[in-house]
């Protein structure tokens, strides 16, 4: 029972981790888009000023992440109906990412809390090693072939063909390169081991009180 409790909570943190990734990533995309592409010179290659690709990008995510925005519109670029359907699955995921990660959020804490003032079993420590070479193995791997993968994430998460924009009628596909994505997905792993090891530093530190000895 001791190795299937630490079992769920490294299957627990380790979600939580990953989402915490995501939340950071979703709010810094920004900053990330404007890097990614102008690093790439793709920005001088689009036939829209930055204001305009700005505003829409702007547009689109906060449509992905503020529930109350429930109709996406671009004040720029037009949408076909099926990538509003894409966009509204993307929403849909992005909900149910923020939700679980709430949930596990107060979970993660009474656990780690639990580490901090008691022993850490040995299982405990191995898992909370894998939960850190895990993601490096899969962001290695991913990084030999990644257009591989992202056509596999979307075939995983999603049962039709949506996401495959037509850029005359999508033209938001233009300013969304595959590298944006690859370089997110990155941030995403890199501030998950940057948690867990957060998070094994402040467990591994921890002091036991001392008990002074007896005079006798």
């Amino acid at each position: 029972m001791a190795v299937i409790k630490s079992l769920a909570q490294a299957l627990i943190l380790g979600v939580w981790s990953l989402l915490l990734g995501f939340v950071i990533v979703a709010c810094l995309s920004p900053l990330i888009w404007l890097l990614t592409l102008t690093l790439s010179g793709d920005m001088a290659s689009l036939p829209w000023s930055f204001a305009t690709m700005f505003r829409n990008y702007m547009a689109m995510l906060g449509y992905l992440l503020f529930p109350w925005i429930t109709v996406l519109q671009m004040p720029d670029f037009p949408s076909s109906y099926s990538a509003l359907s894409h966009f509204a699955e993307v929403k849909q995921l992005f909900m149910l990412a923020f939700i679980v990660f709430v949930i596990f959020t107060f979970i993660v804490y009474l656990v780690v809390r639990k580490w901090r003032h008691s022993y850490v079993s040995v299982v405990t420590q191995y898992l909370l090693d894998g939960l850190m070479i895990l993601p490096v193995a899969l962001i290695v791997l991913a990084s030999l072939n990644f257009n591989q993968w992202f056509i596999a994430f979307h075939y995983l998460f999603f049962n039709n063909n949506d996401w495959l924009f037509n850029p005359v009628t999508d033209p938001i596909i233009l300013i969304l390169p595959e590298y944006f994505f690859a370089v997110c997905a990155a941030a995403v792993v890199i501030f998950d081991i940057a948690t867990i090891y957060g998070i094994k530093r402040l467990v591994h530190t921890h002091k036991l009180p001392v008990i002074p000895k007896s005079d006798d």
